[in-house]
Order: structure tokens, then sequence, then C-alpha cells
């Protein structure tokens, strides 16, 4: 999320999600290139879907995104992420066949086989997931 026009696509949040809450990918890494808006985000995301209270969240969030926190990505997880819809969507991966064993947020383009296992990549420029 970008202020005032780039907005990450909440479906590829929810996909993500459904990523990284399936055991069946586990263990998980999430990151970005610093680790802090993309990765915040969607880590505030899975906080919301855990029942964490949203000022739980936010300190958490702001501290690991110190000075370059977004109060656009606060916005995000708190007014436009919906949990209950992200558990619905998750639900319904649950009975596809098993994704790649991690799940990588990553602002570089593009996919490709990190050796052994693939990676799930949700790239800055419009979160697409590549294998």
């Amino acid at each position: 999320n970008k202020e005032p026009f780039r907005v990450m696509p909440v479906d590829k949040v929810y996909q993500a999600l459904a990523a990284i809450m399936d055991p069946r990918n586990h263990p998980v890494l999430i990151h970005c290139n610093e680790g802090k808006h993309r990765t915040g985000c969607l880590v505030g995301c899975l906080r919301r879907v855990r029942g964490w209270a949203l000022s739980a969240v936010f300190d958490e969030y702001l501290l690991y995104g110190g000075r370059k926190s977004r109060m656009v990505d606060q916005r995000f997880i708190e007014m436009i992420f919906d949990p209950q819809a992200a558990i619905a969507y998750q639900q319904q991966a649950a009975h596809a066949p098993p994704q790649p064993a991690t799940a990588t947020a990553a602002a570089e383009r593009g996919g490709g086989d990190s050796g052994s296992q693939s990676e799930r990549k949700l790239s800055d420029g419009g979160w697409q997931i590549a294998e």
C-alpha cells in the first residue's frame, strides 16, 4: 500500500493467507525487501484472522515498521481487510491440492524455483502468485 493510489488487492491477501495458514505449507517464511510494509501488512491481517485486538496488531506493526510505518497499511488492516472472508477463502483452499512448501512475500517480480522447493512470490507490482 502506497498513498495515494496503490492498494494491495484484498483477494491476493486472502490467497497468501490461505497458503500461510495451511499446515501442509509449514514452515513458512514471509518477507519483502525490507520486511516492513508488505510483510507487516500481511502479518497484521494474519493477526486479525487469529483474533488479535487491533491495538495489539498496530503495536506490533509500529514496533517492527518503525519510522517507515504507513498509516495506509493500518487502514487496510482495519477497514478493507475482512478476517471472516479470509477464513472462508482458507476453508475453500483447504480442499484444494497441496501447495508449495513456502509462502514468500517478495518485493521483486517474477517466479521461479528455489532449489528443491517452489516459492510463492507475492510481488509488489500486483501481488502475483508465481511458482
